[in-house]
């Protein structure tokens, strides 16, 4: 096994230590929440589901991807999974849509686990989200409401 899975179920024990609110006990709540566990490589992923806000179902997931590739997020996995979306022309303007909020939005570039997962998730859903906030797309509110219920709960 390339990464030892004890050290990731370490890392999610101390994600669930840190305070309330916090980035990473906020996505050890997300993560425990659909029964999930931290994978070697895809933790800025999970991060970039909490900070942005997008559900983890196959639509969402796809709006997000188009999301990160506005935002300059070019990796080929990136790519790849949006190109999927050709096979779903019904999904194009809401695709659209997302990538350029993304454009709009403060690049994700910087934003890493190990640097914010003491900061109060509220503070860095602010950076990064301030784009959205003026948005009208139904969905989009959708996603800002159910982000909202999450931090207050």
């Amino acid at each position: 096994m390339l990464f030892p899975r004890c050290r990731y179920e370490q890392k999610l024990k101390l994600l669930r230590l840190l305070p309330t609110h916090s980035v990473g006990n906020d996505l050890a709540k997300m993560l425990d929440a659909k029964g999930l566990k931290l994978i070697p490589g895809f933790e800025r992923h999970d991060l970039n589901h909490l900070i942005l806000g997008y559900g983890m179902e196959p639509e969402e997931e796809l709006c997000m991807q188009a999301y990160l590739v506005g935002n300059g997020y070019y990796k080929l996995h990136c790519c790849l999974f949006l190109s999927s979306a050709i096979l779903l022309p019904c999904l194009w303007k809401t695709l659209f849509a997302h990538y350029k909020l993304g454009k709009q939005s403060e690049s994700l570039s910087s934003l890493s686990l190990q640097e914010c997962m003491t900061e109060r998730t509220e503070w860095v859903i602010r950076k990064y989200r301030a784009a959205a906030d003026n948005v009208t797309c139904p969905e989009l509110l959708d996603r800002q409401h159910r982000s909202a219920a999450l931090r207050t709960s």
